[in-house]
């Protein structure tokens, strides 16, 4: 299964500064299952991995937001059930003075799919 979908949240914690600067098309993304979520039992978290020190010291992974709630829940349940899935950004437009949060659109693909 093939899943292109904008991500929510963007516009928190200093994400929108995140993908400003770091978050590029056709980067690849990691998928976070969040059980715990206390807004969404199905939530699904988007990480981007962000150089440290110009990436002399290698990379950390920062949140950029969630799969949005109405597309989550069949996902959830593939990762809940140890399905391997793989996603990259499609594309992004970052914020401007017009538009407050930025737009991230991402490719998502359950096992057994190419990107």
């Amino acid at each position: 299964m093939k899943l292109k979908t904008h991500i929510a949240g963007t516009g928190f914690e200093g994400r929108t500064a995140v993908i400003r600067r770091h978050c590029k098309t056709h980067m690849d993304v990691t998928l976070q299952r969040e059980r715990g979520n206390a807004h969404d039992k199905n939530a699904v978290a988007v990480y981007i991995d962000v150089p440290v020190l110009f990436g002399l010291l290698g990379s950390t992974p920062q949140q950029i937001g969630y799969i949005k709630a109405d597309k989550n829940a069949a996902l959830a349940k593939h990762m809940d059930d140890g399905g391997a899935v793989s996603a990259y950004v499609d594309y992004c437009w970052p914020a401007s003075d017009t538009y407050y949060n930025a737009k991230v659109r991402l490719g998502v693909c359950l096992e057994g799919c190419t990107l």
